[in-house]
């Protein structure tokens, strides 16, 4: 038997166009493939990139902060691609992304929650906020390992890091033991 889980009633991001900053970077490792009613999904070496809406704030006057998995690829039709052009970064250091100013396309998905749909990169002059929040970059490969930061994630990263085919290979693995 399982203790059932109340729906939380977080305040979620509006959709349309915000001006946003890259504020983390998580290389989640190589995650296993998936079934859903659409079809199937394989397994893939894949990032996760957090954004900052450095214009929207909550009701508490933090900034919302939305996330979105991309496969590791440079294939020109790939998200990682388009994300990485659109910040004017550099694909051999993808941690140039971080804190570059975009404007971030949101819609809500059928249970309402954010969904990215479009990364783009700012006008030229258009003025954009800097980043409240610390940035966070983290590489599930990273040997010291980044246990501290690793151990701050919320419990369902964590589990989506360790479900990784080849976390058990990793300095992180051996360092929570």
């Amino acid at each position: 038997m399982k203790v059932r889980k109340q729906p939380t009633n977080r305040e979620q991001a509006p959709e349309g166009v915000h001006l946003a900053r890259g504020v983390g970077l998580y290389n989640l490792g190589h995650q296993p493939g998936f079934t859903w009613s659409g079809g199937e999904a394989e397994d893939a070496f894949k990032f996760e990139i957090t954004y900052e809406l450095v214009a929207t704030k909550m009701k508490d006057d933090r900034n919302f902060w939305v996330s979105e998995e991309v496969t590791n690829t440079d294939n020109e039709r790939g998200k990682l691609r388009q994300r990485v052009i659109a910040a004017g970064g550099n694909f051999d250091d993808l941690s140039t992304i971080i804190g570059k100013p975009l404007m971030v396309t949101l819609e809500h998905n059928a249970k309402g929650y954010p969904k990215i749909v479009n990364v783009a990169g700012v006008p030229t002059g258009l003025p954009v906020p800097e980043l409240e929040n610390e940035t966070q970059i983290f590489d599930i490969y990273a040997d010291p390992s980044q246990k501290e930061l690793f151990l701050s994630f919320p419990e369902f990263k964590q589990n989506k890091i360790r479900n990784a085919l080849d976390f058990n290979e990793t300095q992180l693995s051996k360092d929570l033991l």
